[in-house]
């Protein structure tokens, strides 16, 4: 089955999986940010930079530093945090 699934490979893999749940939560983050609430500084350029690149540049290396993370939490979105961070 993997030639006929093959083109689904970048929406139903672990990468896919870890890539776009990044994209949500740098989004996410972003908003929260942006949002006005005492509890959020607005980010600067650079740092929005950063979060875009972040996302944009991910790599098998960054889904494997997560994974490695994920060992030490015991928690998918946990170590999607400290990845971030």
């Amino acid at each position: 089955y993997s030639q006929l699934t093959s083109p689904l490979r970048n929406y139903f893999s672990e990468f896919a999986l870890f890539k776009y749940r990044l994209l949500v939560e740098v989004e996410y983050l972003k908003a929260m940010a942006a949002s006005g609430l005492p509890q959020f500084k607005a980010f600067d350029q650079h740092t929005l930079v950063a979060l875009d690149a972040l996302c944009k540049n991910f790599s098998l290396d960054d889904a494997e530093r997560i994974k490695q993370l994920e060992r030490t939490t015991n928690h998918d979105i946990k170590a999607l945090e400290y990845f971030i961070k």
